[in-house]
C-alpha cells in the first residue's frame, strides 16, 4: 500500500497541493526540500527574481530606509515611531518607493539635519511632492537613475552578514580553591 502523502501549501499563492492527486513536475514541484510550489507559481516566481521592480514590495522599501537612516546618515531610529509614521504615510497614498526615494531627496540633496529626524521619518509628508519632481526630472535627465539605485540598494540587502561568534578560551581553565586555601580565607 502506498504512503498516503499530506496536503502542501504553494509557497508563492498559499494554495492547496494534494501530492495524492496532482503528479509532481506536472501540476506541482519542490526544487528543495519542503519547499512547494504550483508549477505555474514556481516559473512566475521565477522570472520575477530577476526584475527589480516585481521584488520591491513595502517591506523592501521600509527596510532600505531603515538601513540608510542608521548606516549611511547613523540616525538613531525608533523603529516604532517610524513603522507608525510609514503605516500613516502609506495610507495617505504615498508609495513606499516614493518614501524611500524622498528621504533620499531631503538628506542628500536638501542636506537636511540628521539631528533633527527624532528616530523617524516625519518630514516626508512635507516635502513629498517636491521629492518624487525632483527624481522625476533627475530620472528623465539621467536615463536609468533610478534603476542603478535601485540595484544597489537590493545588492546591500543581499550580501551576506558575516557573523562572528565569540568563543570561551578554553585554554585558561578556572583555578578551583582547595581545601587548605578556603580555610587560609578564614582567618
Amino acid at each position: 500500500m502506498a504512503k498516503k502523502l499530506g496536503i502542501v501549501h504553494c509557497r508563492v499563492c498559499k494554495g492547496d497541493i494534494d501530492r495524492n492527486i496532482e503528479q509532481e513536475n506536472i501540476d506541482w514541484i519542490s526544487p528543495s526540500k519542503n519547499f512547494y510550489y504550483h508549477k505555474e507559481c514556481y516559473e512566475n516566481w521565477k522570472k520575477k527574481t530577476n526584475d527589480i521592480h516585481a521584488q520591491a514590495d513595502e517591506k523592501m522599501w521600509k527596510d532600505a530606509v531603515y538601513d540608510y537612516l542608521r548606516r549611511d546618515k547613523k540616525i538613531v531610529i525608533d523603529y516604532l515611531k517610524m513603522d507608525a509614521q510609514w503605516k500613516a504615510l502609506v495610507k495617505k497614498g504615498r508609495t513606499p518607493k516614493g518614501i524611500y526615494f524622498c528621504v533620499r531627496y531631503f538628506y542628500d540633496v536638501q542636506n537636511g539635519d540628521p539631528s533633527k529626524a527624532q528616530g523617524g521619518i516625519g518630514i516626508v509628508d512635507y516635502i513629498y511632492e517636491e521629492g518624487c519632481n525632483y527624481w522625476a526630472s533627475k530620472e528623465i535627465r539621467e536615463r536609468g537613475l533610478i534603476a542603478k539605485i535601485e540595484q544597489q540598494m537590493k545588492d546591500a540587502q543581499n550580501q551576506e552578514t558575516i557573523v562572528v561568534k565569540k568563543t570561551r578560551d578554553n585554554n585558561k581553565k578556572k583555578k578551583v580553591p582547595t581545601l587548605a586555601e578556603i580555610g587560609e580565607g578564614e582567618d
